[in-house]
């Protein structure tokens, strides 16, 4: 208990001093302006693409479960469990899908652990590969950056090489787990004995897991991301910043790269516009533009959350008064 109440103080602190360095390097009236010449027609087009995206993360998670899940049911799940994730800090929202799954449809933590492994390694994969495309295209940037572009891909190239043995080889790390915890006499625990348990579902759902689902999976999420740098890309059109496409393309990689490391603050406030702030700085986009624009994208997205909440928790009743 004493350690959920340190993490929550350590996220509103962490929250409030990011948006307050922000804030400090701008004057409040850029927002204001910026947000005064918003064109709506382009927010409204972000929203339709979001929408579809989570259309597609919905019928990634149908191919996953087997297709014994119709796609429908699905997107009210991944649309709360969105929806949460991004307001709780550090990504500890995940495991609102493992409850939801499990609650919803019968699915063991195991099981929906696993399919939440699967959906992060794919989006890693695919962002990884977005990330590559932008560098080949990019061309003139300060020696800093792509000095920067270069460790990152690197690190990239490993994380991924990484998570895909991983995948394969679930089986034999919990072997190892499970001698290492005889060795060390902590396997007779409940806690080691429940982590086992679900190490154990996780690893039979990988083994499940057929090279035409992992092939139509990551087709789907190539799908997804392209939905969501279309949302970005009138994002940044609704607020009349003006970006070739490879730019926009490594700006917007690296800042999608970012929201998924588990570091953000309550809401995403702070981190959300810091990434951004740094991302389109790297491009070349002003400081003040490039802070002021990061907030009224949270601003929008936060509108887009509240939105696509309110579908996804009516797709939740609706489903409650028909199972009644």
């Amino acid at each position: 208990m004493k350690k959920q109440i340190s993490f929550k103080i350590i996220a509103v602190i962490l929250t409030i001093a990011l948006l307050a360095i922000l804030l400090s390097q701008i004057n409040v009236s850029d927002v204001i302006n910026m947000l005064k010449k918003i064109k709506l027609i382009y927010i409204v087009a972000g929203f339709i693409f979001s929408v579809a995206s989570y259309l597609f993360r919905a019928l990634r998670l149908h191919i996953l479960l087997n297709r014994e899940i119709g796609v429908k049911e699905l997107f009210s799940i991944v649309s709360i469990h969105t929806v949460v994730l991004n307001i709780l800090p550090a990504r500890s929202g995940e495991l609102s899908f493992i409850y939801l799954l499990n609650k919803r449809h019968n699915r063991t933590a195991g099981e929906g652990a696993a399919s939440l492994i699967i959906i992060r390694i794919m989006d890693i994969i695919t962002v990884s590969l977005f990330f590559f495309i932008s560098v080949i295209l990019i061309h003139d940037l300060p020696s800093i950056v792509m000095n920067s572009i270069k460790i990152i891909g690197i690190f990239l190239f490993f994380i991924v090489l990484f998570i895909l043995m991983f995948i394969w080889n679930c089986d034999r790390l919990v072997y190892w787990l499970t001698i290492i915890s005889r060795y060390l006499k902590v396997n007779d625990k409940k806690s080691v004995s429940y982590i086992f348990k679900k190490l154990g579902e996780m690893s039979r759902t990988f083994k499940k897991l057929t090279s035409k689902q992992f092939i139509d999976s990551i087709i789907v999420s190539m799908c997804i991301w392209v939905m969501l740098y279309l949302v970005l890309y009138l994002q940044i059109k609704a607020m009349d910043i003006n970006l070739f496409l490879e730019p926009f393309l490594l700006a917007s990689t690296f800042f999608l790269m970012t929201s998924i490391i588990p570091v953000q603050g309550i809401g995403g406030f702070g981190t959300l516009e810091g990434g951004w702030m740094i991302s389109f700085m790297a491009v070349g986009v002003a400081k003040e533009v490039a802070i002021s624009s990061g907030i009224i994208m949270h601003i929008i997205s936060i509108f887009y959350l509240i939105l696509i909440f309110i579908i996804g928790f009516v797709g939740l009743q609706d489903k409650q008064i028909l199972d009644e």
